[in-house]
């Protein structure tokens, strides 16, 4: 059986299609890996993607469009303007933590249960205190001690040195958009209908593992942070379906 797949207009990566004919529901990109051209802080799968829904590229270039009109025209102006905002030289604020679980006076208040997920459960303290201090132009660097037992002190940046690197993510975040944008509009310019592609179905992934190993022999881990089962991990030599383990094992 043969399943369809497309490109998604908007990250325009191979994606499967609906009995509509529509891409399904997926996210910018998986954990650790990249979304396209630009890049802007989503290398985790954080779905789903704008494109979700949309007939794909092959189609009709509409889903492009709208994602350019509606996500990164917004995205750009914003990044515009606060590079603007920066430019000004206003107040910054800049943002910390200082890890007190250890202070004798917070001993006993941090809880060491955790959620599922690896978080803080509700009401958890994380062990840390949260502030935040506002640097004027002209201000250098200095230590702040929240705390007599904060002995060794947090330090703060220097105006010059803050604005800086609030420049530098802003301009890295503009030029990220940008190139985006580009991207999309030369996708829009030379767009032509295409037919989409058909994918056989496969069996699941199997992959093989040396004895006493808790990685497979393609070098993926098995098992995940909690304890369970990763990968698809066969039992006999005749399961597997990876080649890379079989090309391992094979040696």
């Amino acid at each position: 059986m043969a399943k369809k797949k497309g490109t998604c207009g908007a990250c325009f990566r191979p994606m499967s299609l609906t009995a509509a004919g529509k891409v399904v529901r997926h996210g910018w990109a998986e954990a650790g890996g990249t979304r396209r051209a630009g890049q802007y802080g989503n290398v985790f799968h954080t779905g789903p993607c704008f494109g979700a829904g949309w007939a794909p590229y092959e189609v009709s270039p509409e889903c492009t469009k709208a994602f350019v009109a509606e996500v990164l025209f917004p995205m750009g102006v914003g990044a515009q303007a606060t590079i603007a905002h920066y430019a000004g030289r206003p107040e910054l604020v800049f943002e910390g933590a200082t890890f007190a679980a250890n202070f004798a006076s917070c001993r006993g208040l941090r809880l060491r249960s955790v959620s599922r997920w690896g978080g803080s459960t509700s009401g958890d303290w994380d062990g840390y205190f949260h502030w935040s201090v506002k640097v004027r132009p002209g201000d250098a660097e200095w230590k702040m001690k929240v705390s007599e037992e904060d002995w060794s002190g947090t330090k703060v940046p220097s105006y010059e040195a803050l604005l800086e690197s609030k420049m530098h993510k802003a301009t890295a975040s503009w030029e990220a958009i940008a190139t985006d944008g580009l991207h999309c509009c030369r996708k829009i310019e030379t767009w032509a209908p295409a037919e989409v592609a058909e994918v056989k179905k496969t069996g699941p992934l199997v992959h093989g593992v040396h004895p006493g190993r808790k990685v497979s022999a393609c070098g993926r881990r098995t098992w995940n942070v909690y304890g369970g089962a990763a990968l698809r991990v066969a039992k006999t030599p005749e399961e597997i379906t990876c080649q890379k383990c079989k090309a391992a094992m094979a040696v």
